[in-house]
């Protein structure tokens, strides 16, 4: 997962993923910007160091798409 920044009623912020810790930042201080997204990459090392593993719904879609029924509705040839 990518570091992300956003932000909320307590100010900016940036964390990793959608799921981790918010370290909060100055708006519009860069410099405090790059401190919290460099701590929230540490934390998505740390997580992946003990053997978090992304899943297909948290990093996008994949374009495999199953399909109902199986392969009934593939043209075959005769």
């Amino acid at each position: 997962m990518p570091v992300m920044t956003g932000k909320d009623s307590k100010g900016c912020y940036s964390r990793w993923g959608g799921h981790g810790k918010k370290y909060y930042y100055k708006c519009g201080d860069s410099a405090a910007r790059e401190r919290a997204k460099r701590k929230a990459g540490k934390q998505g090392q740390a997580a992946h160091a003990h053997g978090y593993k992304s899943s297909q719904y948290s990093t996008g879609f994949t374009g495999d798409v199953p399909t109902v029924g199986g392969d009934k509705n593939v043209n075959k040839s005769k």
